[in-house]
């Protein structure tokens, strides 16, 4: 018995029986992994293959197509802004005020501006 008074080989079969972080990921890996990823990549393998051999024909024909260049670049910028605007919008504003004021950034600007009203000069 534990200095609790439990069997740490029951408290053991108890948590196996709940599944826990570990499990749960291993089974979110497997559905992404057998829905997502499989049929993936099997759609894309089979633009490599013709008759049964290796071919990087249809590949060569997709970059050579000014229309299908821009479609591809068209896709990659909506990715990528998605994916900016997700995480402008999951970041705290705490996180983003952090990042804005830093000593550093502070004190450059501070050291700048100096500089700035010393030549006399402006902007408008």
């Amino acid at each position: 018995m534990s200095p609790r008074g439990r069997n740490p080989l029951l408290l053991l079969a108890a948590a196996a029986r709940r599944p826990g972080p570990l499990a749960l990921a291993a089974a979110l890996g497997a559905f992404l992994a057998l829905f997502l990823l499989l049929p993936l990549a099997l759609a894309i393998g089979r633009g490599f293959y013709d008759d049964g051999r290796l071919s990087l024909y249809w590949l060569a024909e997709a970059l050579s197509e000014d229309l299908l260049l821009r479609q591809l670049a068209n896709g990659l910028l909506l990715a990528c802004a998605t994916t900016g605007l997700a995480l402008l919008i999951a970041l705290p504003p705490a996180v983003i005020r952090q990042l804005l004021k830093h000593p550093l950034t502070d004190s450059g600007l501070a050291a700048f501006l100096a500089d700035w009203r010393k030549t006399g000069q402006s902007i408008l």
